[in-house]
């Protein structure tokens, strides 16, 4: 990591807050693009956390179907067998890729947050000290910073509690809901991974494309990549369901 703080020390300036951030974002994006253009894309949440594995894929049970010349739903006891050993099959196919794809987010997504701490005078380090995850600490840099005043306290809550997802993709919903969070946050705001996850189910709820995704959604608040999780399963399934049953304009 020596190299590295050389690297970022001689190629663009320290970041001191909002009087130098607008000679210093456009400098940071070219050189975080020319060390590893990864780093960009998860700071700008292009490269989030890999969807989870899904324990029963419905390959399976279409294939065998399809084999038998019956419904999915009726197998027969010789076919459900079948079913089992081809669902393993692809359980332990998928979970090993999982496994890689989630390793080498957290990888990338480790060494992209230490990577902007060496971009950082010792105020805006302050600032983000404590958050975690690379996005998350960039957004509230941008917040703090990339405006000369930040949205007032309300403003900023009007903004977070009404946004809904709409006719948008998915992602650029994600990106303005987590955008608004960061504002909050940057102002102070101490919010839990429960509340979070309780707003962003009642920002999609109304959409009736999301029911089946809040009705299979699970997650474990006290895990601290939870809400990326649920971020990347959103999207997934989203896009999925555009491909499936396009949406009416």
């Amino acid at each position: 990591m020596n190299s590295l703080s050389e690297t970022v020390s001689v190629t663009i300036p320290v970041l001191e807050g909002a009087s130098n951030w607008n000679t210093w974002h456009p400098k940071f994006q070219h050189v975080t693009r020319a060390i590893n253009p990864i780093y960009w894309e998860i700071f700008i949440g292009n490269y989030t956390a890999p969807v989870a594995f899904e324990h029963t894929p419905q390959i399976a049970i279409d294939a065998i179907a399809a084999k038998h010349n019956i419904s999915p739903n009726g197998l027969t006891k010789k076919a459900f067998g079948e079913y089992q050993e081809l669902n393993a099959a692809i359980g332990k196919q998928a979970r090993s890729q999982n496994h890689t794809s989630l390793t080498s987010w957290k990888t990338f997504e480790a060494e992209a947050r230490a990577y902007l701490d060496f971009a950082l005078a010792r105020q805006p380090f302050l600032q983000v000290k404590h958050t975690f995850h690379a996005r998350e600490a960039y957004l509230k840099l941008e917040a703090l910073y990339c405006k000369a005043l930040p949205k007032p306290i309300s403003g900023a809550w009007k903004e977070w509690l009404e946004l809904r997802y709409q006719r948008t993709p998915p992602a650029a919903f994600v990106s303005r809901f987590k955008s608004a969070l960061c504002n909050l946050r940057a102002q102070g705001m101490r919010l839990s991974t429960d509340v979070e996850l309780t707003q962003f189910k009642f920002a999609i709820a109304q959409r009736l494309g999301c029911k089946s995704f809040l009705a299979n959604l699970h997650c474990d608040t006290a895990d601290k990549d939870c809400m990326e999780y649920v971020y990347s399963n959103f999207i997934r399934d989203q896009r999925h369901s555009d491909m499936c049953y396009p949406r009416q304009q």
